[in-house]
């Protein structure tokens, strides 16, 4: 949860993937559960995630731009495979973001293997 965090803007969208030939994974961002958007502020837009450790800042995806503050954060991952013996996972995200002067991370860890569309949620109750 981001509740007690101070959060003054979302910055970066991290993670670790294996994407498997046959396979691809895109992950889109809200802050109600409801509109989503990519990192380019598309409504409905998609971001692809890459092979690999995207864990580091520098690596993650910029989400900047949506100039989105709160302690409120969504994301939804949909996999898909063309190839029914290859299924790619996620195995950790971190959301990066700004608290006041200084920069803190949120990790969310998980595996998930599966061909549904994922559903994450960062929020404060």
């Amino acid at each position: 949860m981001l509740e007690g965090r101070g959060v003054s803007l979302v910055t970066y969208f991290g993670y670790t993937a294996t994407i498997p030939t046959g396979t691809s994974v895109k992950v889109q961002y809200s802050q109600n559960g409801t509109t989503w958007y990519n990192s380019a502020g598309t409504e409905g837009g998609w971001d692809t995630l890459e092979n690999g450790d995207h864990l580091p800042m520098e690596d993650g995806i910029d989400i900047s731009g949506l100039d989105w503050i709160g302690n409120h954060f969504y994301y939804k991952l949909q996999i898909d495979t063309t190839d029914i013996g290859s299924t790619p996972s996620i195995t950790e995200i971190s959301l990066y973001y700004e608290n006041g002067p200084s920069m803190e991370t949120y990790a969310a860890t998980y595996v998930r293997s599966s061909s549904a569309t994922l559903n994450g949620e960062i929020t404060a109750i």
